[in-house]
């Protein structure tokens, strides 16, 4: 018997048979792959009324940033837990700390593909407004309406568009 595996059935159990019982379910949506590890199509089936809403992430205003893990704990920085790809790697291979501010060239992000992170976020947060059922045309495509104040922290205004939508559901 493999414990873990028999308290997230447990959980699971519960958690659809709660859902059973609901008017409403409102459910995230946090992939747009088929089989992702989370079994959302056994919890959607199973309420009487589910409403989706996407999980609003958004790397094209920032695409440096992202979350430094030790094991599962994010590792704190200056600004919390956000971290730069570039002052990171350069300290994984032991670059001197004065010729890291260089790294930050239009060469290097065209390297590293920030420059069309834009475009490829725009696809990314439309499929998953898709899989929701919601209109993706409500993600701002002009860089200069800026929506988000990082990566996972959307501004109200684009929350409360998005939720309007899905309480229309």
């Amino acid at each position: 018997l493999n414990i873990k595996t028999a308290i997230l059935d447990e959980l699971r159990d519960k958690t659809i048979k709660t859902m059973r019982q609901q008017d409403v379910v409102f459910f995230q949506v946090r992939s747009t792959k088929p089989d992702s590890d989370f079994p959302m199509k056994e919890y959607v089936t199973s309420a009487r009324n589910v409403v989706l809403f996407p999980h609003i992430g958004f790397t094209g205003y920032h695409p440096d940033l992202f979350f430094l893990l030790r094991e599962t704990h994010g590792v704190q920085s200056p600004v919390g837990r956000h971290h730069s790809k570039i002052v990171a790697s350069a300290y994984a291979l032991g670059l001197e700390e004065k010729r890291v501010a260089a790294l930050f060239n239009s060469y290097i992000f065209e390297q590293l593909g920030y420059f069309s992170e834009f475009d490829r976020a725009v696809i990314h947060l439309s499929r998953l407004m898709e899989s929701a059922n919601l209109d993706p045309s409500l993600i701002p495509s002009n860089r200069a309406d800026v929506f988000m104040h990082t990566s996972n922290h959307p501004k109200a205004s684009f929350v409360a568009k998005v939720a309007k939508e899905v309480a229309s559901k």
